[in-house]
């Protein structure tokens, strides 16, 4: 029986064995719940350590200690007080002061390491004192800081489950260790058996009910997530621990059995063995013994202890062979087989201090028994004790002690069949669960693999394809791409998605089959590939082709990103380059022909005035007036010269009002079809409906002008057709590159005049520079034709294109912004007579000396007042002076200091009545707030008669208001 408790000891042990493998188990459920915290690792340790004690004794279960065992008790329990003592280290000592105190708990480690070396008990004894003291020290200083396993707050009931786990390990490691004694034994121990308290009642109790109240602590704690025990390994780990709980418990029975029955069959041959020795002695002889020293010479003696040497060398199983007697209640030796000299010799009459109450039985009641494992003066023994009779009275006692080691190794032989069997269904339990974990794990693993790969998968913003004979699989990405349902495209092959031909001219089905073996041959690819939609859009793409899976697989993944938008941005961003150079280069054109056109209208203006003078100074002269109509005429021509170089430079003066281009064109009908009938037939066509342009109505004639005559020197037969349409189309900006435009137009809706002809067509190289100034084919053209047509349309904020084959013909196409308003009913002027003024007082300003004194001379030839200014500052100083008695203010656009345009705006400051009328030959960009407070505009070069009608008009309209 237990010392401490009224259990068996081979139980005991084994309770305790089993407390330490639900420890373990508790360990590995422990660490799923603190595993990221460092100083929980010392305690999992301690735990660990602890456990495989109390695994040591279940081992031995309670049998006597042979050096190993206490070797490998003494080196558990060592280990359970460091990593107790590096747990409160770890917990108490705050990682700043660390470096400081690191040699703490090394004093621990260098005691034990010198006791490796030249170790005695007492050593160990003070090691082990040493040791479970500074772990004590460091525990409790732990605690007190809240033990560092959680974070966050110091529960009670975490203190509470601490101490009580560490109160089992601090019963051992501050009891010295009496090498003899029991492995619970030692000073503490029997300290509190004393006061009535069972230590190892106290070590179970404490165990079960901190580990129940830790359990129940951290299940209320947050739990952190741990790849050790994950859900569907749960159910198999429960079997494996309960397969492991029953064999162990299965195990130890029959490991007990075995060890019973071999017990009983030892002790059996034990006592048959004394038994027949018992014959060898008359108890007629024993009776011839004193029991004293005086047998020592004794011949009886003499034979009997040399029988028992025969005896003992018969039996090499046992130690000793001894003849006991009982006198006066004491049990004293007859003789024994040891040798006189040997120091475990019993002389004749020696007491027997050590008698057990069984031996005592034998004398008693003449019974024969078997005893131990029972320590003495000699040993631990295993004895059979066998009474030698006389008319049933004892006359001695014979007795046969083995050693108690070689008894247990033959009881461990005994058990080594159920123990090795125990321990290969635990570890084939444990391999099996180890095994089933790695394949779960590894199938958990690859099915969160396969779910991510399928979220990337379905969730990519590229097409993704899976194909082994033809499409396997696909994801949304790629049914929009395509504009199919996954159906529609599993099933089938990547060339049933594409043109036949790739831009590349190679067959779409040979290139893609090519490329599919190559990358089942382990060579992925990546290149360019066209694919056609159901709507039949061609997309233009990227894509990478690689295997999927294993080397030995046919299944490809096939990567497709759709660039059609970024190949499509970037062709814009290049024709938009190319169309701003050519902007910055006709920008140049047009400046240079604005000035030219500016300079020459000047001039232009100063002889049709000089001209006019002439005239009305030499009427009777019919040669005088035969040249100065010649003059007039070349002067009418440059004049359209001229218009031709500003309409090009978009620096034309518009008459804006809202028209329809659709009633242009059928005004101009009879005057074309009139003006082509020997080339070409004039077909036109206007669409109903039609909404307004916002421009200039004689500008719009010009380009229609233009373009006929351009088409009509095209064709050079006589059945030539020329086609003029007009009709209304949505355009996108995109749409609009691909036409000639100053500034990129807006989208929307646009009037489009389309004029067509079947003639010789333009040449590519022509074709580039039709709309360039002074560029011409034609031995007698100027090159301003188209060039004027292309500064209209600019400023109408229009746009127009052209294309062209050779021996086709050519259309040109001009698109202009539909207005909102509603066309306006053009008026027209009943008489082209100079109307007559009553004498006025005017101000003039112009720059150009010859210009000014011109109109001076005429109009106070027609008996006008003139005040002459040559810039605007001269001419704002004269309307001061002049404040109330001016009628009109005749100001040019373009004056060096003060312009035209800042004159106007200084002179309706100070005379809001004052009404005024600008001229110019070049307006290079309108000023729109002073041209509204002008009360009208003239274009140099100009007639005198359209100025005084331009006066009239503005008087007339003064005085009506």
């Amino acid at each position: 029986m237990s010392p401490y408790l009224p259990l068996p000891h081979d139980l005991v042990f084994f309770l305790q064995g089993m407390v330490g493998l639900l420890t373990g188990i508790f360990l590995f459920w422990t660490l799923r719940r603190f595993e990221n915290q460092p100083q929980a690792r010392f305690f999992i340790v301690f735990l660990g350590l602890y456990a495989l004690h109390a695994w040591i004794h279940m081992l031995f279960l309670g049998w006597t200690p042979s050096s190993g065992y206490q070797w490998a008790l003494m080196l558990t329990q060592l280990g359970t007080s460091a990593a107790l003592a590096m747990w409160g280290y770890r917990s108490f000592v705050p990682a700043t002061a660390r470096p400081k105190l690191r040699w703490l708990p090394l004093v621990f480690y260098l005691l034990f390491a010198l006791g490796l070396i030249r170790g005695t008990q007492t050593y160990f004894m003070l090691v082990h004192l040493v040791g479970g003291l500074f772990a004590l020290g460091m525990a409790v200083a732990g605690l007190a800081r809240g033990g560092g396993l959680l974070v966050g707050g110091r529960p009670l009931v975490q203190r509470a489950a601490f101490m009580l786990l560490i109160l089992p390990v601090l019963l051992n490691a501050i009891a010295p260790y009496p090498v003899y004694f029991h492995a619970w034994g030692g000073y503490l121990h029997g300290m509190l058996s004393t006061h009535g308290m069972n230590p190892e009642m106290i070590e179970l109790a404490a165990l079960l009910l901190g580990m129940g109240l830790l359990h129940f602590h951290a299940r209320r704690s947050p739990q952190v997530t741990s790849p050790l025990l994950t859900n569907p390994l749960r159910r198999h780990f429960r079997i494996a621990m309960i397969s492991i709980l029953t064999i162990i418990v299965s195990g130890w029975l029959f490991m007990g059995r075995a060890q019973i029955q071999q017990d009983r069959e030892e002790r059996a041959k034990i006592l048959q063995a004394i038994r027949n020795a018992s014959l060898a002695f008359s108890p007629r002889e024993i009776h011839l013994l004193s029991g004293s020293a005086a047998d020592q010479n004794h011949l009886t003696y003499l034979r009997i202890k040399s029988q028992l040497q025969d005896l003992r060398k018969a039996n090499p199983g046992s130690r000793f062979l001894y003849l006991m007697g009982s006198r006066d209640g004491r049990i004293f030796f007859f003789a024994d087989s040891e040798l006189p000299a040997s120091p475990d010799a019993s002389p004749p009459g020696q007491i027997y201090e050590e008698a057990s109450e069984a031996l005592r039985s034998v004398f008693e009641h003449g019974h024969e028994i078997t005893e131990g494992p029972l320590p003495d003066n000699w040993g631990i023994w295993v004895s059979g004790l066998v009474p030698i009779l006389e008319r049933d009275a004892v006359v001695a006692v014979l007795g046969m002690d083995v050693d108690a080691s070689s008894w247990q190794k033959m009881l461990f032989k005994a058990r080594l069949p159920a123990l090795t069997v125990m321990w290969l269904g635990c570890l084939l339990i444990l391999g099996v669960f180890i095994y089933m974990r790695k394949t779960s794990e590894s199938a958990m693993s690859l099915m969160e693999s396969e779910s991510k790969y399928r979220i990337l998968f379905e969730e990519s913003a590229d097409a993704h394809f899976l194909m082994e004979d033809a499409f396997t699989d696909c994801n949304a990405a790629a049914c929009r791409l395509l504009g199919y349902s996954k159906e529609e495209i599993i099933g089938r092959q990547p060339w049933d998605f594409s043109p036949d031909v790739q831009t590349d001219g190679m067959d779409s089905r040979r290139q893609a089959m090519d490329l599919i073996t190559r990358a089942r041959n382990g060579q992925p690819q990546a290149f360019s590939w066209d694919l056609r939609t159901r709507e039949g859009d061609i997309l233009h793409t990227d894509v990478r082709l690689a295997r999927h899976g294993s080397e030995d697989t046919r299944s490809l993944q096939i990567i497709v990103r759709d660039r059609t938008e970024e190949i499509r941005r970037r062709d814009l961003e290049r024709r938009m380059e190319a169309r701003l150079s050519e902007v910055q280069r006709w920008e140049g054109l047009a400046n240079l022909a604005g000035g030219v056109a500016h300079d020459f209208n000047n001039l232009i203006t100063s002889i049709v005035g000089n001209v006019h003078l002439i005239q009305m100074e030499g009427r009777g002269n019919p040669r005088v007036a035969e040249s100065l109509d010649a003059i007039l005429e070349s002067s009418r021509m440059a004049t359209e010269l001229a218009r031709q170089m500003l309409a090009y430079a978009g620096k034309s003066t518009l008459s804006v009002r809202p028209f329809h281009v659709g009633h242009v064109l059928e005004n101009m009908e009879k005057v074309l079809k009139a003006a082509a009938a020997s080339r070409a037939r004039i077909e036109i066509d206007v669409a109903p409906d039609l909404p307004a342009v916002l421009g200039d109505t004689t500008q719009v004639q010009q380009v229609i002008l233009n373009l006929v005559i351009n088409a009509m020197e095209a064709i050079d037969r006589r059945n030539g057709v020329i086609r003029i349409s007009v009709d209304k189309a949505q355009f996108t900006q995109e749409q609009m590159i691909g036409c000639v435009y100053r500034d990129l137009p807006a989208a929307g809706e646009y009037i489009v005049l389309t004029v067509r002809d079947n003639g010789k067509g333009i040449p590519p190289e022509v074709l580039v520079r039709i709309f360039e100034p002074f560029y011409t084919t034609k031995f007698t053209g100027r090159g301003l034709g188209l060039a004027a047509v292309l500064g209209i349309v600019h400023n109408h904020s229009g746009a127009i294109s052209v294309q062209s084959v050779v021996g086709t013909g050519t259309t040109f196409e001009v698109r202009l912004p539909a207005s909102r308003r509603q066309a306006e009913a053009k008026s027209f002027r009943s008489s082209e007579e100079m109307p007559a003024l009553s004498p006025l007082r005017l101000l003039i300003a112009e720059d150009e000396e010859s210009l000014l004194t011109l109109a001076r001379r005429i109009l106070e030839r027609h008996g006008h007042t003139v005040f002459a200014a040559s810039d605007g500052d001269a001419a704002l100083a004269l309307a001061r002076q002049q404040e109330g008695q001016l009628d009109l203010v005749i100001a040019d656009v373009l004056m060096p200091g003060m312009s035209g345009l800042e004159l106007i705006l200084q002179l309706k400051k100070e005379f809001p009545s004052l009404p005024v009328l600008l001229t110019s030959g070049h307006v290079p960009e309108q000023n729109e707030a002073a041209f509204a407070k002008a009360e009208g505009f003239l274009a140099k070069p100009y007639h005198y008669k359209d100025l005084f009608k331009k006066i009239h008009d503005i008087l007339q309209r003064k005085n009506a208001s």
